[in-house]
């Protein structure tokens, strides 16, 4: 009954219908039409707008937050390296410095081991971690643990990587005793090699938060928004909030939302990911659902998040269903034409909204709603447009930072590339460009192929770095010689690591590359120095004479002076001079104490030369950073009436006044001349004499040492090492009158190589230098120290044996000629060469009264062993 009463009802409304005129049919059906579309539409903008607004907002978010994450952890991992680094190349320099007192003879090298590392040992790092030391083989030589000195550690990952390494940076993970996980540590290694020390500084790398300003980044971060109440935020993973727009400070990790769900703890928990609750602020009605991104960084304990109301975000859908709606039932009451026209309206800006929507959904941010549509559709405008530039802000925030980026890029002095493994130069910047002769780093990317083959002057360094990246990932101030544009040929340092990167999982090399062209051919400007040397020693002893003649005019301080100069003219060493000084000094300068310091040859520290007057708190040495008047490069008057600073190298002893005075000449540093006193203005009519004495001391020191210097190139034999003739005719002259007051004989023998002629003609001149150089090596290794090795001319050697008999020079000739002949090989272009000598032996007085007289019996011993078949030794019958 009720299935026939329905087919009745529909039938009546059927025929009702049609009973209806077409003008009403029309309006019908139009009005079901619009109502059926325009509620299909509808569902179809509002559910593709949620969707743009959905992926472009949490896109936004999670950008947001990454960039947050990858700037902190950016600064984290330079924060790290630098401030280890600094650690380890300090503490390399107290292991030098320690060893300078143990080569000078100040300490025992054992003492100074031991005081270089209870100061290494005496410098914590963070929390847990400290520095210690391992040699090439892997062996602990430092440690806190001193039962752990001598382990050897080879076999730990991080301890192979130091052993060929030796010097850089590297991160690994380690779990202490009684610790369950590993956590991430990081560590820098300098290389000491006098002590073959890797003076290694380590710690966990979750124990440098104090290296990182939270002000650094709050106000970036604070600047962000979303919407209008979104906001990112930065709490530990205890709930304290580090970075927040009103509650930074407080712990909110009790926190709970209107659910009673301890959200915070679960952001803490999960440290990564996303969720929503519903949360009320004070004074609202009801709660209102919030999103939250958040990612954590273990280093600094930090959890960066971005929230926002979801509401915020789909307050625009709200306004559009509420159009819709309305324009619906408008229709319903007005005739179809214009229903039509207002559909028509309608449709032209939803169509607009839906394109500008999809261009965002696509991060083109360039285009904008016009809000002259009024209504709804304009208020959805001006939110969106206004949203759309929030975004945009951000955006150029973070073009302003990549600019930032790119112009450390742009502007630095080194090379910076990266390439594949088939030598295609990828990024190159400009530094690198003009390196290679190139005008810009887009003509040189452009111009090379094939970087390897191209730029590469030597094709086995290629195959040297790809093995060398192969195993170790990483490569430091690899020396490599590379071809520019030219053709011509510099010297790089090439320092660079490999990564894996792209949808082929490809493997890159990207790194630096510094020109160090200038440090290989600065070894050229030595070969000049000779040639100087002659010139400066005629110019400084002008100098000198010039300063004679102005100590001449002065009173009883210029008498002394003259007196002092004229001694240090006739000085024949240094320290000739230094005693000089010493005698003048106090008459110079009575009721003082006082000391000279000279720099050693490496000039980082100055060593006590001379003294006089109170020696109770005496200085044996110290570096230039210990002396204001060093810093300066001039004189440094301390007056205690005044308040001056004092000297680091000065022990704090109560003195009235000191000078520091450097020794400077010719822009060479010398030494340094320093002067107390405990009478008040000591210095005050002295202070100008004080630097006449130093400045002319210096030249004087400066002079010597010139002389010094060109007396042992007169003397000795450029290729061999050995003392050339001139120096043997002045010993034995000196030897002669010496032998014939004290009444003891000379040993003479006289060498020869066999077939010299012969190798030079069979192998070149260079391969019989490299015997002759080898010969004379091996002459001064096996030579007492009062004997005398020299080259005597061309292939011919001598040795005068002083105080020897006749057996025991004979025994000496033979010891020579059997090790030469079994333990002497020369190297030379990848054959080993050995050879054979023929010798003399004569005595003097023995075998002539003279000199002369006995180096011919010699050289005739030497002819006689030549003849008779070579390879011996003969002395006269």
């Amino acid at each position: 009954m009720e299935k026939k009463g329905a087919t009745r009802q529909n039938e009546k409304m059927r025929n009702l219908f049609h009973r209806l005129s077409i003008h009403y049919r029309l309006l019908l059906s139009y009005s079901l039409t619009f109502i059926v579309i325009s509620l299909l539409g509808s569902l179809a903008i509002y559910s593709l707008v949620r969707t743009t607004l959905k992926q472009n907002i949490e896109n936004e978010l999670k950008n947001s937050t990454h960039t947050i994450l990858g700037m902190v952890k950016t600064a984290i991992d330079a924060s790290i390296r630098n401030h280890l680094r600094a650690i380890s190349e300090n503490n390399q320099k107290i292991a030098a410095y320690f060893y300078h007192e143990y080569t000078t003879g100040h300490l025992s090298e054992k003492e100074a081991k031991k005081k270089a590392a209870n100061v290494l040992l005496s410098q914590p790092i963070g929390k847990t971690g400290y520095l210690y030391c391992i040699d090439s083989n892997g062996v602990i030589q430092v440690h806190p643990k001193t039962e752990l000195i001598g382990t050897d550690i080879s076999d730990k990952g991080f301890a192979r990587t130091q052993k060929e390494k030796k010097q850089g940076y590297i991160e690994y993970y380690w779990a202490n005793p009684g610790e369950i996980a590993e956590r991430p540590k990081a560590l820098y290694m300098s290389y000491f090699a006098p002590w073959d020390w890797i003076v290694s500084a380590s710690s966990y790398r979750d124990e440098f938060n104090e290296l990182l300003s939270v002000d650094d980044f709050q106000n970036y971060i604070l600047s962000i928004k979303f919407g209008k109440t979104g906001y990112p935020y930065v709490m530990d993973s205890k709930g304290n909030l580090i970075i927040h727009p009103t509650l930074q400070g407080t712990n909110i990790y009790q926190s709970q939302d209107d659910d009673n769900r301890m959200f915070i703890k679960e952001i803490c928990e999960k440290k990564n990911g996303e969720i929503i609750y519903p949360w009320k602020n004070p004074g609202e009605k009801a709660a209102r659902k919030k999103l939250v991104i958040f990612n954590y960084i273990p280093e600094m304990d930090w959890i960066v998040a971005s929230s926002s109301y979801l509401e915020e975000f789909y307050r625009p859908l709200t306004t559009i269903g509420y159009t819709t709606l309305i324009a619906v039932l408008i229709m319903l009451v007005i005739i179809i034409p214009i229903t039509w026209l207002i559909s028509s309206r309608l449709a032209r800006p939803l169509q607009e909204m839906i394109t500008v929507f999809e261009n965002g959904s696509r991060a083109d941010f360039s285009k904008r709603l016009n809000p002259v549509w009024g209504g709804e559709m304009g208020e959805v405008a001006k939110n969106y447009n206004v949203f759309i530039d929030t975004l945009e802000k951000a955006r150029q925030q973070l073009e302003t930072s990549e600019e930032k980026f790119r112009s450390i890029f742009e502007n630095s002095f080194e090379g910076i590339f990266q390439i594949n493994l088939n030598g295609d130069l990828i990024i190159a910047n400009p530094a690198m460009a003009a390196m290679f002769g190139f005008g810009s780093a887009e003509k040189l990317i452009s111009e090379t192929t094939d970087f390897w083959r191209q730029r590469c002057h030597n094709p086995a360094q290629k195959k040297e770095i790809l093995r060398m990246l192969e195993e170790n990932k990483f490569l430091y101030e690899y020396e490599i010689q590379l071809t520019k544009k030219d053709q011509k040929l510099f010297w790089c340092t090439f320092s660079a690591k490999t990564y894996k990167t792209g949808p082929g999982n490809n493997l890159y090399i990207e790194g630096f590359l510094s020109d160090i062209t200038q440090r290989k051919i600065a070894r050229q400007a030595l070969e000049s120095a000779h040639k100087e040397l002659e010139q400066k020693v005629q110019q400084r002893t002008h100098e000198l004479s010039n300063w004679i003649k102005d100590l001449e005019q002065k009173n009883l301080e210029s008498a002394l002076l003259r007196k002092m100069s004229e001694l240090i003219q006739i000085c024949h060493t240094s320290e000739e001079i230094y005693d000089v000084a010493q005698t003048y000094f106090i008459q110079f300068f009575p009721k003082t104490s006082g000391r000279l310091y000279v720099f050693g040859d490496d000039l980082a520290g100055l060593d006590l030369i001379l003294s006089w007057g109170d020696e109770t708190d005496m200085d044996m040495g110290f570096q230039t950073k210990d002396c204001w008047a060093l810093r300066q490069g001039k004189p440094y008057l301390m007056q205690k009436s005044k308040n001056n600073l004092l000297c680091n190298h000065l022990n704090r002893t109560i003195i009235k006044e000191s000078l520091c005075a450097p020794l400077v000449a010719q822009k060479n540093n010398i030494g340094l001349l320093h002067i107390q006193s405990n009478i008040e203005n000591y210095f005050e009519s002295r202070q100008s004499l004080a630097l006449i004495i130093t400045e002319h001391l210096a030249l004087a020191l400066l002079n010597m040492k010139l002389q010094e210097s060109l007396r042992l190139q007169s003397i000795q034999d450029p290729l061999t090492g050995l003392y050339n003739r001139r120096f043997l005719d002045e010993s034995l002259r000196r030897e002669a009158y010496s032998m014939k007051r004290h009444n003891y004989a000379i040993g003479i023998i006289m060498m020869d190589i066999d077939f010299f002629k012969k190798i030079n003609d069979t192998h070149g001149h260079e391969c019989g230098d490299a015997i002759l150089t080898a010969l004379g090596s091996f002459l001064k290794d096996n030579t007492r120290g009062n004997d005398i090795a020299c080259r005597y001319g061309g292939e011919e050697f001598v040795i005068i044996l002083i105080k020897t008999g006749f057996k025991e020079a004979v025994q000496k000739a033979e010891m020579l000629l059997k090790q030469i002949c079994d333990t002497l090989f020369i190297p030379y272009d990848g054959t080993r060469h050995s050879i054979t000598v023929s010798m003399g032996v004569a005595m003097c007085p023995d075998h002539g009264q003279k000199i002369d007289d006995a180096l011919k019996a010699a050289d005739t011993a030497l002819y006689q062993a030549k003849n008779r078949g070579r390879n011996q030794v003969a002395f006269p019958d």
